[in-house]
């Protein structure tokens, strides 16, 4: 029978059919998993002193530490699809977070396990799709994150219903997460037993104190919790202690994202985007912000390894600890700040390396593994832990049973797949090949450790990237016909032409942010007419237009939503009316013509923002005589999907002139 949390919930007070409190003595170990999401291998007391994970920091000790672990698809979905199937991201084929599941009659570990006579359950956030899919467990306890917004309230897994018996909903906080001093990072304002992370712990060890074992069966638990992922709401006694801590400073230089692949930029503003909005529209609070950032980072994991410890101390009273095999990884890292990043989705250290340690009480001694392992090998290690078979041909990963035993070292290289980017990390060097553009990276680890300089055209590494690529081309089968797809990086157009209704769209339109520019229009329009000669939107967010409020010509600048208006003090209409507009470096502008009295000079607060990163990954949209068909927000008085009353007959843009 397949169980969710869903039929009988009271403030944590379960009732799970199949439950007992035996604990007689099994053949087979118990195996419990413990997952994070967003922990970076270095994120550990031993590496970082301040870190408050004394749970954590006894397993280290105690336990089989793998020091060269990485998430071979560092985002959260897809490393957990490698974690459950053993395949590589390129065979599962999700290599970025989508609403996909694995391909057809992919079997994964909870349904190995269950053949072998485990008893399987899965607490806290599987980011499976859809969410509330069994995918093997014999039971679910469903905890899908706290949520980014408002849509999130929708879902209603088991600590919806939790929060509901309580009284309150995901709303209740992320209301408060909204429009905080810096968004998506808030101390949690309610009762510590009611947030996620409290509520994935408690249910973890309510399941083992109830022993799902009805006909004396082991278990297979996996505890996921939700973090240390955005949003951040760690308990606030955590949060406060972290406030005060001086972090390490970040492994970035100035401008580094223009002179690497463009989709380090992708990954900048694809995820976590409210806090890069909230840096570059407050330059001078940047490192005070990130500093929050990494104190509700590590005041999380303070708050999961309370949980942790917790685990461990019901194991110990209920007598299973001897029986119990624990493993202990991260889905992914997070940036925190490296390289102008926040999140995971790239190969950088902080991204795809991650902690992973098997602690097995009285058989294996502690000792430090430092040959490469990946994700790919949890499920075929945990298969042989539980008496199962070492290979299996429709798992790629290998057994780290041997690497525990002695019999060997573990490889020594290590894959990263994410976002159609392929990478291999060793000990000595670190090599990526990138799309849909023809770039590529190779960072000497001995002598850059902090992947700052890209050495991958410096013809002294020419054989080692020969080597490397080999490897990844015998691994990766299709890869010399991925990269045979991808495009050289175009130039940004620098000069379009338009006339009335027609537009020029993202690679077609000149990126002008930072730039002088100019425009030439010729309209027709009459004494009174309204309406946009040109809108320019980047990113929904920053842009400028030209337009006609009643026969009088403005023109808008809009900045992080909000707008700035000038307008022409005499009326312009007629027929074959021809404007001039000169926008300079320093913010002043020029509009002129013949049909005006006289030159009018404005001050404006020119240039509209440039990203940090790479121009290229923000829409971008040039309309002539339109708003945007109805998407773009109008300026000024004008109504949406207003068009102009008349005909721009042609308009000529020139940037950087």
């Amino acid at each position: 029978m397949k169980l969710t949390f869903f039929f009988a919930i009271s403030m944590f007070g379960f009732f799970i059919i199949g439950c007992s409190s035996k604990t007689e003595h099994l053949e087979k170990p118990n195996i419990l998993l413990i997952t994070t999401e967003g922990q970076a291998w270095e994120d550990v007391p031993s590496q970082m002193p301040f870190l408050k994970m004394p749970a954590l920091e006894k397993l280290i000790a105690e336990g089989v530490v793998f020091q060269n672990h990485y998430s071979n698809a560092p985002l959260c979905q897809p490393a957990k699809y490698t974690i459950i199937s053993g395949l590589y991201p390129h065979q599962h084929h999700l290599m970025e977070e989508s609403g996909n599941w694995l391909p057809e009659n992919t079997q994964v570990l909870m349904e190995y396990l269950s053949e072998m006579g485990y008893f399987t359950a899965g607490v806290g956030k599987m980011d499976f799709k859809p969410w509330e899919r069994m995918a093997g467990f014999d039971m679910r306890i469903s905890a899908e994150g706290l949520g980014e917004n408002q849509s999130d309230t929708l879902k209603h897994d088991d600590y919806y219903h939790f929060l509901k018996s309580a009284g309150m909903s995901r709303l209740d906080y992320l209301e408060k997460l909204e429009y905080p001093e810096i968004d998506q990072i808030a101390a949690w304002p309610f009762n510590d037993s009611l947030h996620i992370n409290s509520f994935i712990g408690k249910a973890a060890c309510k399941f083992i104190e109830e022993r799902c074992d009805i006909q004396a069966k082991p278990w297979f638990l996996w505890a996921s919790f939700a973090g240390p992922m955005y949003p951040w709401m760690p308990l606030k006694k955590n949060f406060d202690e972290y406030l005060n801590v001086e972090f390490p400073g970040c492994r970035t230089v100035e401008k580094e994202l223009r002179n690497k692949p463009f989709d380090h930029t992708v990954t900048r503003y694809k995820y976590m985007r409210s806090i890069i909005d909230y840096i570059e529209e407050n330059p001078l609070e940047e490192n005070e912000t990130i500093s929050k950032v990494k104190a509700a980072h590590y005041a999380c994991l303070s708050d999961i390894d309370t949980w942790i410890g917790n685990i461990m101390v019901t194991l110990e009273k209920k007598g299973m600890i001897d029986n119990t095999v624990l493993v202990f990884t991260s889905t992914q890292g997070a940036l925190t700040g490296d390289h102008f990043n926040f999140n995971g989705g790239n190969a950088y250290e902080r991204a795809a390396h991650v902690p992973f340690l098997i602690w097995m009480p009285g058989k294996n001694e502690r000792k430090n593994i430092t040959g490469f392992t990946s994700h790919v090998d949890i499920l075929p290690t945990i298969i042989e832990l539980a008496g199962g078979e070492r290979q299996n041909d429709n798992i790629e990963g290998k057994s780290l049973v041997p690497v525990l035993s002695g019999e060997v070292t573990g490889s020594n290289h290590a894959f990263i797949e994410i976002m159609n980017n392929y990478s291999i990390v060793t000990a000595a060097y670190k090599l990526g090949f990138y799309t849909p553009y023809k770039e590529a990276e190779l960072y000497n680890r001995l002598e850059d450790a902090n992947e700052i300089r890209n050495v991958f055209n410096n013809d002294k590494y020419r054989d080692i990237i020969d080597s490397l690529a080999l490897i990844m081309t015998e691994h990766y089968q299709h890869l010399n016909e991925v990269m045979a797809e991808r495009k050289e990086y175009q130039s940004p157009v620098t000069f379009v032409e338009l006339r009335q209704g027609k537009s020029a769209i993202d690679e077609k339109a000149p990126y002008i942010a930072n730039k002088p520019f100019k425009m030439m229009a010729e309209l027709d329009i009459s004494e009174n007419a309204s309406g946009p000669v040109v809108t320019y939107d980047v990113g929904n967010m920053h842009g400028f237009s030209l337009f006609l409020d009643k026969g009088y010509l403005c023109f808008g600048i809009r900045k992080w939503g909000r707008d700035e208006i000038f307008r022409v003090s005499q009326k312009t209409g007629g027929r074959n009316v021809k404007i001039t507009f000169d926008m300079k470096n320093n913010g002043t502008f020029i509009i002129s013509s013949p049909s005006l009295e006289k030159t009018y000079s404005f001050k404006s607060d020119w240039p509209i923002p440039e990203p940090t990163g790479r121009p290229e990954y923000f829409s971008k949209s040039l309309y002539a005589g339109i708003s945007g068909e109805g998407w773009t927000k109008p300026y000024g008085n004008l109504p949406w999907g207003k068009d102009l009353d008349g005909e721009v007959k042609s308009c000529l843009i020139s940037v950087g002139y």
